[in-house]
């Protein structure tokens, strides 16, 4: 059944007084050019059908087109929630297993789960729906008694489902959520971007605006043919042009259409009678999508190498087949699941040097490219070696690239007793350590009698003044920061003489390295990695430095940097966001490796070497 219903009168004075609260600036008015971010209709929609305990598709006539039952993916009865990242979908579940999954529906035996999340936080509460707004995942939670905790809206790390931020809602019973990004036409004119949400008892459509971290005045939920007391809004989702809600009350099982102002457009009937949350995508996801290839570790392989590398990405299958170019064989591949593949290769004698696509293509034919992912070089630097500082620890670390841990330490209080190492290099034969503070020189150490001995040394420019920090080896000499004369030192390895004096990019730079014929720095305050342009003697910005995991960016403070021929390695230094970043030279993040002792560690320095 059909029905198209007139605008309530009673929404006029509330969006009136929404206008006035927001100075003019209506959050649901979108009066402007379409083509300026919104996206157009069509796609399908995932609905939960508690009744029938299935995941139910529609088309766009809302005709079933395909339908997954839970016990595919859960023991639990019920879901709360369902969201769309762009590749999977995601469902909220509360209960017993209390978790958010991401799921693979194209799989020939059903939906299979990709990843599992705790429900946050900590299992307190009822999780009910979930959004995806690009990058993160949302959740509501109404809330728990017991525990003393509030209903919150809750912004989620996808990668392990880390709590990033927490609101407390101005409502007490959420249910349906979705996200709608931005969409202002070239005057500025757009609907808020950011969370809305549905409340059962006060029957309320929220606003939650994500830029700024603030609630705005809702609407009225949608009142369907059988009245107000029939008003139970549990889902909520958005196609790029108007909202759709669920509504689940007893003999009122309706689906709402509803315009940007907030007005019913249409009443629909559909034969399910315990709907849930709904989500809009464009994806038809019970067909397997053309895989996608976004990172290969590691990504580097000598000429005679035999090498076991990793490709993640989304829409692996069984049966697929993986190309690195020509002059690697691919002798044999593993998928471990649809966004992972283990590919064991062997690399020609006189293969071309370079970078190379990685081609995956599954057995319908359908392929993905990751451009550029792996490269062919004439020294691996994947066999080689990071050289890392705790200058709070007084401690220097090996790290193997290949086996991926920390094979050795060494401690620095006898050589820097000042306790400020700053910086290290390697210049092909020996490893230089910066100290500050009392200590104040350069120095080349030796590290094969497994305690640390100073073999050659000078002052740290420049004499007495300012704070030298990381170091980076162009070859013949050092380049060396240092935040108090707003300076970088080009020295000779002989005796430490300045050759060179040029302008630091800021107080914050810490990290140097030469890479490709150019001096980079990273700046800490800015959060950017910057070449040095000679020729007009001026820093260009190159890329952003990562977020760390679980983190955001307030929780970046780039320390240590150095490039081992093919990627950048980049440390952050901030508490529980201790990490060492493998960054590709576009900014991309390669390798994520956990600071020994995160928490309590201060990584400065970094270095890397062949052996």
């Amino acid at each position: 059944m059909i029905a198209n219903l007139r605008r309530r009168v009673g929404l006029v004075p509330l969006l009136a007084a929404c206008i006035a609260v927001l100075g003019g600036c209506n959050f649901f008015l979108a009066d402007g050019d379409e083509e300026a971010g919104i996206q157009p209709r069509g796609g399908y929609f995932y609905l939960v059908d508690n009744e029938s305990q299935r995941l139910v598709m529609l088309d766009r006539n809302l005709a079933e087109r395909h339908a997954w039952p839970f016990a595919d993916f859960t023991t639990e009865t019920a879901l709360q929630g369902v969201t769309f990242d762009g590749a999977a979908l995601w469902v909220a579940i509360s209960g017993d297993e209390d978790a958010i999954l991401q799921l693979d529906l194209a799989g020939a035996d059903g939906a299979v789960v990709l990843r599992t999340l705790a429900a946050p936080p900590a299992g307190q509460g009822t999780v009910r729906d979930i959004t995806w707004d690009g990058q993160y995942l949302w959740a509501l939670n109404s809330g728990s008694t017991t525990y003393t905790v509030p209903p919150t809206l809750y912004k989620l790390n996808p990668a392990d489902g880390a709590i990033l931020a927490q609101y407390p809602l101005p409502s007490s019973e959420p249910r349906g959520l979705c996200y709608v990004g931005a969409n202002a036409d070239v005057y500025g004119s757009g609907i808020v971007a950011g969370c809305y949400y549905t409340d059962k008892d006060d029957d309320t459509v929220h606003v939650f605006e994500t830029a700024r971290a603030v609630f705005h005045p809702g609407v009225p939920a949608p009142v369907g043919a059988r009245g107000a007391n029939y008003v139970y809004p549990v889902g909520l989702t958005f196609d790029g042009q108007d909202f759709w809600s669920t509504n689940s009350s007893g003999f009122a099982d309706y689906l709402f259409r509803m315009d940007s102002a907030g007005a019913v457009l249409q009443q629909f009937d559909p034969p399910y009678a315990q709907m849930g949350a709904l989500v809009w995508a464009a994806a038809d996801l019970s067909v397997p999508a053309a895989p996608v290839v976004v990172q290969v570790a590691p990504n580097t392989g000598g000429p005679r190498a035999r090498k076991t590398v990793t490709v993640t990405g989304s829409g692996f299958r069984d049966g697929l087949t993986a190309s690195f170019g020509v002059g690697v064989v691919v002798d044999s591949l593993t998928v471990a699941n649809s966004m992972s593949l283990t590919a064991y290769i062997s690399i020609d004698a006189d293969a071309d040097l370079g970078a190379r696509d990685v081609t995956v293509t599954n057995s319908d034919g359908k392929s993905g490219v990751g451009a550029g992912l792996f490269h062919v070089v004439d020294v691996d630097p994947s066999t080689g070696f990071l050289w890392l500082v705790d200058s709070g620890a007084r401690l220097l670390y090996r790290y193997s690239i290949n086996d991926g841990t920390f094979v050795a330490s060494y401690s620095t209080a006898t050589i820097a007793p000042g306790g400020s190492v700053q910086g290290l290099a390697f210049d092909g034969t020996r490893l230089w350590l910066a100290a500050a503070g009392t200590d104040d020189f350069i120095a080349a150490i030796d590290t094969t009698g497994g305690v640390l001995s100073v073999t050659a040394s000078f002052q740290a420019p420049p004499a007495g003044a300012g704070t030298v920090r990381d170091m980076a080896f162009d070859g013949t000499d050092l380049w060396v920061p240092n935040d108090g004369s707003l300076s970088v030192y080009r020295l000779s390895t002989d005796d430490g003489s300045v050759l060179e004096t040029i302008a630091a990019p800021s107080v914050g730079v810490r990290g140097t390295a030469w890479a490709n014929g150019a001096l980079y720095a990273n700046d800490k305050d800015a959060d950017t990695v910057l070449m040095w342009n000679p020729g007009s003697s001026t820093w260009t910005t190159v890329f952003t430095t990562p977020i760390p995991p679980a983190g955001t960016t307030t929780n970046r403070f780039a320390t240590g940097m150095t490039w081992d021929g093919v990627s950048f390695w980049i440390v952050n230094s901030t508490g529980d966001f201790d990490y060492i970043f493998q960054v590709a030279p576009d900014g991309t993040v390669l390798r994520t490796v956990e600071v020994p002792g995160r928490g309590t560690a201060t990584p400065t320095g970094l270095a890397f070497s062949q052996n």
